[in-house]
């Protein structure tokens, strides 16, 4: 398992690599903390707004999941919350 997180003046990247039997796990928080239900079976690349106005790119697959938050289109607050998502995020994929 990685997790790298990469956070610059404009730009908050985190990305994973983890054992695809937490995708499911992953996928049950994901929803839980954003309304979008990721489907676990196929990969996905969009573009996800939240209800918060929080805008971000979503790349993810079984056992990999990375989130791109361009600061610049967004408010601080948002990052905040994205911040705090990955964070979780994190500690779903990191418990045994």
């Amino acid at each position: 398992m990685s997790i790298q997180v990469k956070d610059t003046d404009t730009k908050y990247t985190y990305d994973a690599k983890y054992p695809a039997n937490k995708t499911a796990r992953l996928a049950e928080y994901f929803a839980k903390h954003t309304n979008i239900k990721l489907p676990v079976s196929q990969a996905t690349d969009r573009i996800v707004i939240l209800r918060g106005g929080e805008k971000f790119k979503l790349t993810a697959t079984e056992g990999v999941l990375s989130i791109q938050f361009d600061k610049t289109d967004n408010q601080h607050q948002a990052y905040g919350e994205i911040k705090k998502l990955t964070e979780g995020i994190s500690d779903i994929l990191k418990e045994n």
